[in-house]
């Protein structure tokens, strides 16, 4: 899963390079989405899923690792809504499902400081004070906090695992952006972005 993760943010950075400028006011409120897939996949040739109930999540705190309860359950839900509306029917794992999906949650938080550069053109540093002008404009670094979430999404072969002796991955999302301190607004960013990943790959389809 990580060799897909790159792959989407080296997309992401290559593409960045090939658009005009982006409304920032939608950044800020909608995650990218970027989706792969396998062209040799042939989607209509499954028709049963599994999913589970919790969600891996990882953040700078060592001892987060899953996501359970009604946050979870938003995210899970979008997927299975999605999949139900293209002819897939979940089952049990012990089933054998014909297709396993997994599903991941990122919180990054980069820190730092912003030092200004010179002032009207008169740059640097006077005894802690900008040029020598009144009134005097003392010399601060501004410290940052950007929160960033991503969700991850995996959508396996398993149907053929057993004769090929691995899980191929044929199809993911890697989603990402800003998130806020409101916990229900940022899970609400991820199903959109669930729901924009599957709108963007009409292929996934069961007929």
């Amino acid at each position: 899963m990580r060799t897909k993760v790159s792959l989407s943010l080296f997309l992401i950075v290559m593409l960045a390079g090939c658009y005009k400028d982006p409304l920032y006011d939608e950044l800020s409120s909608n995650f990218t989405v970027v989706t792969n897939r396998d062209t040799k996949a042939v989607f209509s040739s499954y028709k049963t899923y599994y999913i589970s109930d919790t969600v891996a999540y990882a953040s700078s705190k060592p001892t987060d690792s899953f996501l359970v309860g009604a946050e979870a359950k938003m995210l899970v839900d979008a997927v299975k809504s999605n999949m139900l509306a293209r002819g897939y029917t979940f089952v049990p794992r012990t089933a054998k499902p014909d297709l396993g999906v997994s599903l991941g949650a990122i919180k990054d938080v980069d820190v730092g400081v912003i030092y200004s550069g010179g002032w009207w053109g008169y740059g640097g540093w006077y005894g802690g004070y900008w040029g020598g002008y009144y009134p005097y404009y003392p010399y601060y670094g501004i410290p940052y906090a950007i929160s960033q979430g991503s969700v991850v999404i995996d959508m396996f072969d398993v149907k053929n695992s057993a004769a090929s002796h691995k899980l191929t991955v044929i199809w993911n999302l890697y989603s990402n952006g800003g998130i806020s301190t409101t916990t229900s607004i940022n899970f609400q960013r991820g199903v959109d972005a669930i729901n924009q990943a599957f709108t963007q790959s009409p292929y996934i389809k069961a007929n």
